[in-house]
């Protein structure tokens, strides 16, 4: 009986999260004077990180982005390089979204 109720609460917990997913908009990035700037806004409150990698390298580096609604992240890169980035981000629901440069 227990497994029986567990599978229906997960087959509505992800019906919930199919017909209601997170969402993320307005994503701005630049690189300059050295630092990578994102912000972004998310149409509930989240956590997540910020990942990036310098072109050419082969290490992906994260920032922590707090939770809030909407976001202002960045990171400090070696003088004139180049980096890609994108962002994960999760809910208290455990909904996740990313976008990537």
């Amino acid at each position: 009986f227990a497994d029986k109720g567990r599978a229906e609460l997960i087959d509505l917990a992800l019906k919930e999260a199919g017909n209601n997913p997170l969402e993320i908009k307005n994503v701005k990035g630049r690189i300059k004077n050295g630092t990578l700037s994102v912000s972004f806004s998310t149409d509930r409150r989240t956590s997540g990180k910020l990942f990036y990698r310098i072109i050419g390298g082969n290490d992906w580096n994260s920032v922590k982005i707090n939770n809030n609604k909407t976001h202002e992240v960045s990171a400090a890169l070696p003088s004139g390089t180049d980096a890609e980035w994108m962002i994960l981000v999760w809910d208290e629901k455990g909904r996740v979204a990313f976008k990537q440069q």
